[in-house]
């Protein structure tokens, strides 16, 4: 959604909190092309120009990389700039509280506690497709891509 206040246009979307850095936001509300010519590719969708641009730019924060980028609009003095903290620290302690020290697939009324107890046929089914899920899990590597998604839905907004 866009409105014209005087000459520049106010973009307001997803990204509209990036719109306070130059290098994503132009007079008119569009990423700068030097910086982020893949936002400009023939291929992508016009609505589609400020996520892109938002994914590098998030990304190049998470790397420490966002004085080069700002280069391209603010000159080589943009490379003297520096931003505090450490953005990929604060990405990785909000994945940790996010995550938690280990996830655990449970299936309800696979209840494996009481072994003396004789299992009824619906607590046999139950603990079978618990036990299938964790080995699909395992061959899978489901903890690392819980993890990577979870990463990309911190840092970039967006899993």
């Amino acid at each position: 959604m866009g409105f014209v206040s005087g000459l520049k246009r106010v973009t307001i979307d997803a990204w509209s909190w990036l719109n306070y850095k130059p290098i994503f936001s132009d007079p008119r509300g569009m990423p700068h092309r030097r910086a982020f010519p893949e936002a400009k590719a023939t291929w992508v969708p016009p609505d589609d120009e400020r996520r892109l641009a938002a994914y590098k730019l998030l990304q190049a924060y998470d790397n420490n990389q966002a004085a080069e980028l700002s280069e391209m609009v603010d000159g080589p003095e943009a490379r003297e700039k520096r931003e505090f903290g450490d953005p990929s620290m604060f990405v990785d302690a909000i994945l940790a509280h996010v995550l938690g020290r280990e996830q655990h697939i449970t299936v309800p009324g696979a209840d494996t506690s009481l072994p003396s107890r004789r299992a009824d046929t619906d607590t046999q089914a139950a603990e079978r497709v618990q036990t299938l899920l964790r080995d699909w899990a395992d061959n899978e590597l489901l903890p690392m891509r819980v993890q990577q998604t979870e990463r990309k839905a911190v840092a970039l907004g967006d899993g």
